[in-house]
């Protein structure tokens, strides 16, 4: 239970950390076209059924992207904390 607050922990500090330039504009770009295709996919537009499986999937993907790009920080000691935790997860 300890390993997993700490986890969390790690997590939630990377979220609130600063990002590097370049992976805010992939957070951004990528968070708003998943939106956009998520709410294309909902709409009645008659759609054929593999163009809206696609979107689903497009749509996923891109926003998937985004929580990982934000997770991106600079910060020396966070990712330290990362590792070391990791490190002691896999033994």
């Amino acid at each position: 239970m300890k390993q997993l607050l700490n986890i969390l922990s790690v997590i939630t500090r990377r979220w609130a950390s600063k990002s590097p330039k370049r992976y805010k504009w992939v957070t951004n770009i990528s968070l708003i076209l998943g939106v956009i295709l998520a709410g294309v996919s909902f709409t009645p537009l008659g759609l054929p059924v593999w163009a809206i499986t696609l979107i689903g999937y497009v749509s996923t993907f891109l926003v998937l992207l985004s929580g990982g790009s934000k997770l991106t920080t600079t910060d020396n000691e966070i990712i330290k904390e990362t590792k070391k935790i990791l490190k002691t997860e896999n033994k």
